[in-house]
């Protein structure tokens, strides 16, 4: 027998579906706008997160972890990340 080596990938998908459902049960967000960012996000992604000093964002960008947000504007309104199997973001 052959020893494999096994990756599990596990996260969350939120979706909905604007056209079934009452404007009066969804909020009109439809304005956020997704994007995969990096090191130059690095100032409005530290503010959502509520860090004050960029150091643990910089740590996950340099070991290759990727992040994805909803920008409204100029700000982020939510976010995600994104590691290789056998990482951690923490």
């Amino acid at each position: 027998m052959m020893a494999r080596a096994w990756a599990f990938q596990r996260g969350i998908l939120w979706a909905i579906d604007l056209g079934r459902t009452s404007p009066a049960v969804v909020p009109t967000r439809a304005d956020v706008r997704f994007a995969e960012v990096g090191r130059e996000s690095q100032e409005p992604l530290s503010r959502a997160m509520g860090l004050r000093v960029p150091d643990e964002l910089l740590r996950r960008f340099d070991a290759g972890v990727r992040c994805f947000v909803g920008w409204r504007g100029d700000e982020v309104v939510t976010y995600g990340w994104l590691f290789q199997p056998g990482g951690f973001v923490g």
